[in-house]
Parts: structure tokens; C-alpha cells; sequence
């Protein structure tokens, strides 16, 4: 699931996101639909903001799998969003990247297809606590196998609180402990 890209095909894949996004703001000023121009552009911009405020946390390997990831055709669709005191990654980053490939995978075998699938993940970093919330909508055919992940594949440097699983909806923190 997680491919090494090369710079030609990141630049393709930027190229191609980056022209559909034109595309609607071109269509829509063809439409006279301005509204929907100005949100448009204002999700472009918080997405760029997000994207910019990923790659500062300095977990570079987490970062290039979180822009990517979207380029893999899984039936889920991830966004992100970074909440930020200052915070870096750095010593998390190994640990997250393989967490998150593990639970993508995992996801990617339960996820229902033709079902609009989409995740959130909310880092909220401020000095005093850490953590990610992971919030899946869409459809799953076996939550057992999630449940199973998320108890199995923690480290001693994570926990899970707040976890919540249905059929339709999965919610959870990612709290992230101390790395001594």
C-alpha cells in the first residue's frame, strides 16, 4: 500500500489535482455560480494550509505518506486537518507512518467499495498532550478486524481512548505517550 514515488509521478499527480481543481472553479465561473467559486478556492486554501502545516511537524516519512496516500486508489478518502502549539513529530515519526500503513491496510479490507468512505484524521498537538483523532465515515463489513488491529498494533508509546466502532461510523483517539 505504500508506494516510494518518484518525482515524475509526484508532479503528475500534483499536476492532475491541481487542473481538477481549475477545472471546477472554471466550470463554475462558467455556471455564474461565484458562491461556489469563493468555496472552492477557500478549500484550496485550507487544505494547502493543512498540507504546509503537515509538512513542519517534522515527521517527513509521516508527511509523505499522509499526501500520498489519497494517489493509491483505496475506497476511502483521507483528509487531515493539524491543530498545532508548536509541537514536532520528529520522534514519533517512524511509529506513526507504520501505524497508519497498518491501519490504511486494514481499512482498505473492510471498506465497503462503492460507498462514499472518508476519514479525518485531527492531530491536536499542544505541549502538555498529543494526539490524533481518527474519524472514519462510510461503510465497513467487519468491524471485528478493526477492533483487532487497534488493540494489537499499539505501541508502548500510543493508546487509544475514546474509541467508538459501528458499521457506518469509527471514531477514536490516538493519544500519543512519552517516548523515553
Amino acid at each position: 500500500m505504500k508506494k516510494n514515488w518518484d518525482t515524475i509521478e509526484l508532479l503528475r499527480h500534483c499536476r492532475h489535482d491541481w487542473l481538477n481543481q481549475l477545472q471546477l472553479i472554471k466550470g463554475n465561473l462558467a455556471l455564474n455560480n461565484v458562491e461556489k467559486v469563493h468555496a472552492i478556492i477557500e478549500d484550496i486554501v485550507q487544505r494547502t494550509s493543512n498540507e504546509s502545516n503537515l509538512s513542519n511537524l517534522h515527521a517527513n516519512k509521516l508527511a509523505s505518506y499522509l499526501l500520498t496516500v489519497n494517489w493509491e486508489g483505496n475506497p476511502f478518502v483521507v483528509d487531515f486537518e493539524i491543530t498545532n502549539s508548536g509541537v514536532q513529530l520528529s520522534k514519533y515519526d517512524e511509529m506513526l507512518t507504520k501505524w497508519f500503513t497498518q491501519f490504511f491496510l486494514t481499512l482498505k479490507d473492510v471498506a465497503c467499495e462503492g460507498v462514499e468512505n472518508h476519514i479525518m484524521l485531527s492531530f491536536q498537538l499542544y505541549k502538555e498532550e498529543q494526539s490524533i483523532v481518527v474519524d472514519f465515515s462510510g461503510k465497513v463489513n467487519d468491524t471485528s478486524s478493526i477492533e483487532k488491529m487497534l488493540h494489537n498494533q499499539l505501541g508502548s508509546n500510543m493508546s487509544i481512548k475514546d474509541i467508538s466502532i459501528h458499521e457506518e461510523e469509527l471514531v477514536f483517539t490516538l493519544r500519543l505517550n512519552e517516548v523515553k
